[in-house]
């Protein structure tokens, strides 16, 4: 484990495509960070039609050819001249001690690869709040809480907030740039992870920048469900992917209780009383919210509308991904 006279030279990766005004925030909060200057450096990979190289920045610019966030990881890697390479997004802010406290638990010889850290929001609106309670991105408060605020070991480790080491990155063949849309990240964390051992330190804090809308994260969650059918050619062991795709369906749980009330012969207007049933099961089970924010009440009473969008967006976009996955079988 690294103490402060002792720390790893790093590459921050950040990747980012049409946000300057968030990386030019996201860069500065990363220069301030307390850590010796000479120890790290900033690469930025950039899909764009018009480079712009940057002061203080090993700047990586791409073509704008929709490879994917992989692809631009990849890019990042390549271009790392460290052994550690820590990632964070173009909507992050970190904190200062944010890139000693995420390489801390790196101690390759005692088997700890890889590092994640909490993620957080502030000064947002209430929806902003719900999505960190919820668990996202990067596994948001939710994470947190679970962890009782100490480090544990973990294979999910998001590139909002992430660290590795380069050729342990390398020795699973890098970001999979099969995946187009999003969780290339959960799919490296997973393959690092079953090989060595990653550990969720909650004192490496980024705070991100959250979508704020319910028709944000609706369009947000389409695209994660898109992810999770693309899982389907890549992922070892599909039928847990069915079981979990099944299991977290909020259409399936619809058409579970419908079909409840048809077996039963009951009046289908009964179905419209689950809903403050279901409702109030997912406002308990996020009860842990008054802990971490003020206006906890109406944090509180929105989450489970949050969720609910969430939810069917995650649902629309598996549709969408397997009609397409049908529609491109058949031409």
């Amino acid at each position: 484990m690294f103490s402060h006279e002792n720390v790893p030279a790093v590459s921050v990766v950040i990747c980012t495509k049409d946000r300057n005004e968030d990386l030019t925030l996201a860069i500065a909060s990363v220069k301030d960070l307390q850590y010796p200057p000479e120890k790290f450096e900033i690469v930025v990979v950039q899909e764009t039609d018009d480079p712009q190289p940057m002061d203080g920045v090993e700047y990586v610019p791409i073509p704008r050819e929709n490879r994917g966030v992989a692809y631009a990881h990849n890019i990042g890697v390549k271009h790392s001249n460290h052994n550690v390479v820590a990632f964070t997004d173009d909507d992050c802010l970190v904190e200062p001690d944010w890139l000693f406290e995420l390489v801390r638990p790196l101690d390759k010889p005692g088997g700890v690869v890889g590092a994640a850290g909490s993620v957080k929001v502030k000064d947002c609106n209430l929806i902003g709040y719900c999505e960190n309670v919820i668990g996202f991105p990067g596994g948001g408060v939710l994470y947190l809480h679970q962890s009782g605020g100490k480090p544990r070991d973990t294979r999910c480790l998001s590139t909002c907030n992430c660290a590795y080491y380069k050729d342990d990155i390398l020795a699973v063949g890098g970001f999979d740039e099969r995946i187009r849309f999003s969780t290339d990240d959960y799919v490296l964390g997973q393959a690092v992870s079953s090989r060595n051992s990653c550990v969720y330190n909650p004192a490496a804090v980024v705070y991100h920048k959250p979508r704020g809308s319910l028709r944000a994260n609706f369009h947000w969650f389409v695209r994660r469900g898109r992810s999770e059918v693309e899982l389907f050619g890549i992922n070892d062991h599909p039928g847990d992917l069915i079981r979990w795709m099944l299991r977290s369906s909020i259409t399936i749980k619809a058409l579970f209780a419908l079909f409840l009330l048809l077996i039963l012969r009951l009046p289908l207007f009964l179905i419209l009383g689950l809903i403050p049933v279901y409702y109030s099961v997912i406002a308990f089970r996020f009860r842990f919210s008054y802990q971490y924010f003020n206006k906890s009440l109406g944090i509180l009473l929105l989450t489970p509308l949050v969720k609910m969008a969430m939810d069917s967006g995650m649902d629309s976009g598996r549709i969408l991904g397997l009609w397409q996955g049908l529609h491109r079988s058949e031409t």
